[in-house]
């Protein structure tokens, strides 16, 4: 009955419009207030060891990491190099905005930070180029899908915080469901430009290609040094967000020369504020995901689906679908607090991988962040495109298609994200 209480307080707070870290913070508080005999000290207890984590302490190290990367411009090198690879294809600009949301995703492992960081350059530059904004906005939004995918993932590390799966195996499990990603979003990108005449460059020249990768070899090697370190055993998950981060900061003095104090000290800043609410949200939303395990409904939701008699593949699927739906919603943060608790047990008991889970919950939750009504990389390319979010919707229908089909892929075939997990 208290468990019923507290979760209907939490909806209505959610619905009414309290944070959602808030609404998990009373309700939680709420149910410990009504069980006799128990201190209110226990549900402080589960604040503190919310966030109380080795592995999370890899967050604010990647977070700081694509941050200095932006303030030092090595994110404009980047941009530069994907173009002349890929530039000469009918859609030129686009494919390059997508593979350099590939690179930088080995960087910043955040779809936030992909359209925030490099996604007002990619945006600006494509509609000079003669693109329609929609379309621009919908490429670069859906192509900062794949941050939380490729490694390092700051979304998987929190996945495997909270479902106790082994982080250095998520962050290397999304290599190949994200190279599908782009792959799959680049041929709709070829398709449409060329039904619609999108300007390309003139020719593909190894010159140019050169003298970008020249420029830009040092930023280039940030995710190779990240996923080589984690797999060779050089150093761990956490560990390499500390890696990243000084080598951001290395590159930015040594090569770049735009390493300056006091944009440092803003950007460390901006970071503690972005950390801080994250860690907040873990706080509370795990000591909710304690009274649902107190509670044992995770036990007696796998009591029901066992009951269903579905293989696992449809048990994915399903899974999949509820994702997409509360991706449209709700953070992705937000969703794994909510239901990885309950949900990664069922798993367990179905014999599914938890990091191909891991993956696949990501990837999901990912799409509808790209989905109205809420979802801050669509809000952001909504904003530096200028346009409106029904436009955004419509220009970005086939890239919903391109994304759900690399999902039903690593649904499908287990070894896109098991195969190099497997090597270490």
């Amino acid at each position: 009955m208290e468990s019923v209480i507290a979760i209907s307080i939490l909806l209505i707070l959610i619905i009414i419009g309290v944070p959602i870290a808030y609404s998990l913070a009373a309700s939680s508080l709420i149910y410990v207030i009504m069980l006799p005999g128990i201190s209110n000290q226990v549900i402080v207890q589960r604040f503190v060891r919310g966030p109380d984590s080795y592995e999370m302490l890899a967050i604010p190290m990647f977070i700081l990491a694509a941050a200095v990367m932006n303030m030092t411009g090595s994110t404009d090198s980047l941009m530069r190099f994907a173009t002349a690879l890929v530039g000469h294809i009918h859609g030129g600009l686009a494919h390059a905005n997508v593979l350099a949301s590939m690179i930088f995703a080995g960087m910043s492992g955040s779809a936030n930070a992909d359209v925030a960081g490099i996604g007002r350059i990619e945006i600006k530059m494509m509609k000079e180029d003669g693109y329609d904004p929609a379309f621009s906005a919908a490429v670069t939004a859906s192509s900062s899908c794949i941050g939380p995918i490729i490694p390092p993932s700051t979304t998987l590390i929190v996945y495997g915080a909270i479902a106790g799966a082994p982080v250095a195996s998520l962050l290397i499990a999304g290599t190949f469901p994200g190279i599908i990603m782009g792959i799959c979003m680049m041929i709709v990108i070829y398709f449409i430009s060329k039904k619609r005449s999108f300007p390309r460059h003139d020719t593909f020249s190894w010159k140019e290609v050169w003298l970008c990768v020249k420029e830009s070899w040092a930023v280039l090697l940030t995710p190779v040094i990240i996923v080589g370190g984690v797999l060779s055993g050089v150093f761990t998950a956490t560990e390499a967000g500390v890696v990243a981060t000084a080598y951001a900061i290395i590159v930015g003095i040594v090569k770049y020369h735009s390493f300056h104090i006091r944009d440092f000290l803003k950007v460390l800043e901006d970071c503690v504020y972005n950390i801080s609410m994250v860690m907040f949200l873990m706080s509370t939303g795990l000591a909710f995901s304690w009274i649902l395990s107190s509670e044992r409904l995770p036990a007696r939701l796998i009591e029901w689906m066992s009951g269903t008699h579905v293989s696992a593949i449809v048990m994915l699927l399903m899974v999949s679908v509820l994702y997409i739906v509360l991706g449209c919603f709700f953070s992705v943060t937000t969703n794994l607090i909510m239901t990885v608790p309950i949900l990664a047990p069922l798993m367990v008991s179905y014999n599914i991988s938890l990091v191909q889970f891991g993956v696949i919950t990501v990837l999901a939750l990912t799409i509808g962040c790209v989905t109205p009504p809420v979802g801050a990389p669509m809000y952001l390319a909504c904003q530096f495109a200028n346009v409106s979010i029904g436009e955004f919707f419509k220009a970005n229908k086939w890239f919903y298609v391109a994304l759900i089909f690399a999902l039903l892929l690593t649904v499908l075939i287990p070894e896109l994200t098991l195969f190099l997990p497997s090597l270490m």
